[in-house]
């Protein structure tokens, strides 16, 4: 049921994560900010936590477990140090799409000249202001169950061969569910590249989990198949984190921007 799954940032709060947008503030100026490739720092692994699932075979009483098998999704991969260039893109936009205030330059031009980004800069706003970060965590767990139910003809023992006929009328029906739970989260600073100050750090977290439900009922002979399906966990759970961090962002540059002032 795709009414099952929750995206949280803290606590769980609805079916999919939403962009976070904060509108222009006109009392506050706009801040000239960059990001820098935050550096990957974990092992992002993608893996079944428990790799066990019950497997299910029909028989004339119902349905029995027979076995234990490894779970679907169970395998690991990891996408190594492209995850902190993935990240990176992703606050990028972030912050251009949803803080109204920030004035996003592209990291390599202010990396290789500095200077033509301060000198391009307009009156009265501030910065630049570089963030940098290191992921903490990237990972996503895949667990995987299947259950399933029939009709045996109970009661029907007075009535000559109707508990078959009755058995094949109702059939069986099996429900194979997949929970993928993902998790991101990085450390990031915000700097004063000018005066080599920290202005801010905070963690940014974002978890997500999310369910793909098959159900497979047999009747009279015939067989459907039907399938349900949430977000992509990890995606998720990256919005969550992002929005943590522009909004962290846009707390601790509007309070650069009250200390400026005085």
């Amino acid at each position: 049921d795709p009414a099952e799954a929750q995206a949280q940032q803290e606590v769980p709060v609805q079916a999919e994560v939403k962009p976070l947008v904060i509108p222009y503030d006109p009392s506050l100026p706009k801040w000239v900010v960059t990001v820098e490739p935050f550096v990957q720092g974990s092992s992002g692994i993608t893996a079944g936590n428990s790799g066990r699932g019950s497997q299910v075979m029909i028989v004339p009483g119902g349905l029995v477990p027979t076995a234990i098998y490894p779970a679907v999704g169970g395998s690991r991969t990891d996408p190594g140090s492209q995850v902190g260039f993935g990240i990176t893109a992703q606050l990028l936009s972030a912050i251009q799409r949803g803080l109204g205030n920030a004035e996003v330059v592209d990291w390599e031009i202010y990396k290789h000249d500095p200077e033509k980004i301060i000198a391009g800069m307009k009156t009265g706003e501030l910065g630049p202001y570089v963030i940098r970060g290191v992921v903490t965590q990237h990972n996503q767990s895949t667990d995987a169950s299947v259950e399933g139910e029939s009709s045996n003809g109970a009661g029907l023992g007075l009535i000559p061969y109707a508990g078959p006929i009755i058995r094949l009328g109702k059939g069986t029906k099996s429900v194979q569910r997949t929970t993928y739970r993902g998790m991101v989260a990085f450390d990031a600073q915000i700097v004063d590249p000018r005066s080599g100050r920290i202005v801010s750090s905070f963690t940014a977290e974002g978890t997500f989990t999310s369910i793909d439900t098959m159900t497979t009922k047999t009747s009279w002979g015939k067989t459907k198949v039907t399938s349900t399906g949430c977000s992509s966990a990890i995606g998720q759970a990256l919005l969550a984190a992002t929005n943590k961090a522009v909004s962290e962002v846009h707390i601790a540059l509007a309070k650069q921007s009250q200390l400026a002032k005085n």
